[in-house]
Order: C-alpha cells, then sequence, then structure tokens
C-alpha cells in the first residue's frame, strides 16, 4: 500500500495484486493519476475512518482524527435529533413530560464534545452515538 500527504489530507493507494509492479513502477503509476507526489510505501494496517489523517508508521494527526470523528457522529446523531424534535411535539400536544427528551437532545448535543478530551485515536474509536 502507498500514501501521500497532501494538503493535511492523506491518499491511500492499493494496486491490484494481479499487477505485480516494483515500488518504482507503483509510484509512477499512482503520480501519473494524483500529480507528482511524494510517494511512501506502507505495510501498516490503516483505519479505514481515519485514513485521511494518516501520517506513516501508524501515526495519524490526532487534531483530524477528532474533527473526522466529529463529523461521523453529527452525521450520526441528525435524524435522531429530528426523532427527537418529532417526540417532543407530541409530548406537548399530548401534556406529557418532555424531561427524557430533553435530557437526550442535550446528551447527542454534547457528543462531540468527547471528542476533544480525547488524547488517542483508541479513545476516539470508543466513542459513539449509541453507548455515551
Amino acid at each position: 500500500m502507498f500514501y501521500t500527504r497532501n494538503n493535511n489530507i492523506t491518499i491511500i493507494a492499493v494496486l491490484d495484486p494481479a499487477l505485480p509492479q516494483t515500488v518504482e513502477q507503483c509510484k509512477t503509476t499512482f503520480a501519473a493519476a494524483h500529480g507528482e507526489l511524494d510517494w511512501l510505501y506502507t505495510d501498516d494496517d490503516i483505519d479505514a475512518n481515519f485514513s485521511d489523517a494518516y501520517l506513516g508508521s501508524n501515526n495519524y494527526d490526532l487534531t483530524q482524527c477528532k474533527e473526522i470523528k466529529k463529523n461521523m457522529l453529527r452525521s450520526q446523531r441528525k435524524p435522531l435529533l429530528e426523532a427527537q424534535d418529532v417526540a417532543f411535539q407530541r409530548a406537548l400536544e399530548s401534556g406529557s413530560s418532555t424531561t427524557a427528551i430533553i435530557q437526550e437532545k442535550q446528551r447527542l448535543r454534547d457528543i462531540t464534545n468527547l471528542c476533544d478530551a480525547a488524547t488517542s485515536l483508541a479513545e476516539l474509536k470508543t466513542i459513539s452515538i449509541s453507548n455515551n
């Protein structure tokens, strides 16, 4: 597997194993597709969710990983917040308590704050909409 970093984004490139090429041939192939970038070889198992933040040698840009995780959480919570909005409106219409709904909406809003407190990629991976 090859990677290069350009404008704070890591590009991962993998060739089909059926196309045997030397490292230099691979770099030439990728340069033709992505421009003259400095391609590096790695055999690391790169986390697909955080591949854009990969720095090489099993290292990741933690700040960038936090933003990636926040964006993932935001997209996951959007339909949940919308469902809570509907539940809130129904509770108001029926005169039911809205306390639990308000608490859940706040929990969903605060979920991205957990990313800021994370100090490692492993911690970021444990944060999820369902268990926090």
